[in-house]
């Protein structure tokens, strides 16, 4: 699933904002903070509007991140994929309110995915839903028809300002031929 994604410039193991840091403990916020001042920002509004971060080490705006494009597509749940052909690895991310939460869209063991799911009772109220192959395909199409939609205004924006510079020059030329002849 990983290299997959990957491979469709899509990113996991993000580091994704607490959404309230100041109640953090001292010493995981001065961690929180050390470790993302080196990472790229990526912004999105979470179900109420506010702004929410999350933060890669990839610096590169050709990736997008996949927990938000699974929020778009499939609305507040609890996301897992369990790994058939690696060390019992199992994917997992929380979205909840819109929001990603923080310390999820990860790798865990299958006893700590195991765990974890035992005591989770903040999101007892979400759905668990194991993502399948269908799941991957729809958001891989979306996400790059979402790219060849940015890529293309990249290339209308490049292409009107050198035609914009061409135009410019030949004003100049103009201006320039005018002045010699006069």
């Amino acid at each position: 699933m990983k290299a997959r994604l990957l491979k469709n410039n899509l990113l996991v193991n993000m580091q994704w904002e607490p959404e309230y840091p100041d109640k953090l403990e001292s010493g995981a916020l001065t961690w929180f903070r050390n470790s993302v001042k080196s990472n790229r920002k990526l912004f999105y509004t979470d179900a109420f509007g506010h702004v929410a971060t999350g933060y890669t080490a990839k610096l590169s705006s050709r990736f997008d991140a996949f927990p938000i494009f699974l929020m778009t597509l499939f609305g507040d749940g609890i996301y897992y994929r369990h790994q058939a052909n690696t060390n019992g690895d199992s994917y997992l991310v929380i979205i909840k309110d819109g929001r990603v939460v923080s310390g999820t869209d990860c790798f865990l063991k299958r006893t700590l995915f195991d765990a974890l799911l035992e005591n989770a009772e903040n999101y007892s109220n979400l759905e668990m839903i194991l993502i399948t192959d269908n799941h991957l395909a729809r958001v891989i199409e979306y996400c790059t028809a979402r790219q060849q939609s940015l890529k293309r205004r990249r290339m209308i924006f490049i292409l009107s300002f050198m035609a914009a510079g061409a135009v410019a020059l030949f004003v100049l030329a103009l201006m320039f031929r005018l002045m010699n002849a006069g």
